[in-house]
């Protein structure tokens, strides 16, 4: 066989277009109850049009793998978490055709429980000075008194210093020792007391 024409055209080399899985979309609520389930919902979409699958991973140590859906459909899923605390949460689509993976989507913080405030200020209970002892709160120091820090509900531990070392601590107002868990399940303020060493 014999082909005529222009010697200068040329055959370019093909290369089939690369493979890619991206996250298109990814939704749920950022903010819940404790062992109360809430939905979540993510579409991804392949280059070739192949079906996909997805993985949730929860934030709280479990993961949860997917059927595979055909590209750009979207999926719920439910989950629910045992304690409180802030979550993150992220999926990842895989191509069903040869196992290619999208990158993690952007993740979700949620945070499950209920926040309340507790707040630590401190007085000198014979002088009735303020005074700014380092507070710390579960063991982070969060701060000199007056300080209010936000935290979940329940029992939390509260430790002040004794200040420039010339007064040391009598107690908390609600009668709890320092260093020991106070109960916090409202607006909590609590007074740290102590005494001059002088006197």
């Amino acid at each position: 066989m014999a082909v005529y024409g222009n010697g200068n055209i040329h055959l370019k080399n093909y290369a089939p277009p690369s493979h890619s899985i991206g996250i298109r979309s990814f939704s749920g609520p950022s903010s819940g109850d404790v062992d109360v389930s809430y939905q979540f919902s993510a579409s991804a979409a392949d280059s070739q049009d192949h079906e996909v699958r997805y993985l949730f991973d929860w934030g709280d140590g479990n993961q949860t793998l997917t059927d595979y859906y055909p590209s750009y459909s979207t999926v719920t899923l439910n989950h629910a978490w045992s304690s409180q605390n802030y979550f993150t949460v992220k999926v990842k689509a895989q191509c069903e055709n040869d196992d290619t993976w999208s990158d993690w989507s952007n993740p979700k913080t949620v945070m499950i429980g209920t926040i309340q405030w507790l707040s630590i200020d401190a007085y000198d209970e014979y002088n009735w000075w303020e005074l700014p002892p380092n507070v710390y709160v579960d063991d982070d120091w969060v701060g000199t008194a007056p300080v209010a820090v936000p935290v979940f509900e329940g029992w939390h531990t509260v430790y002040v210093d004794d200040p420039y070392g010339y007064w040391y601590f009598l107690e908390f107002s609600d009668s709890y020792g320092n260093g020991a868990s106070h109960p916090v399940y409202s607006e909590t303020e609590i007074t740290a007391w102590y005494w001059p060493l002088w006197n």
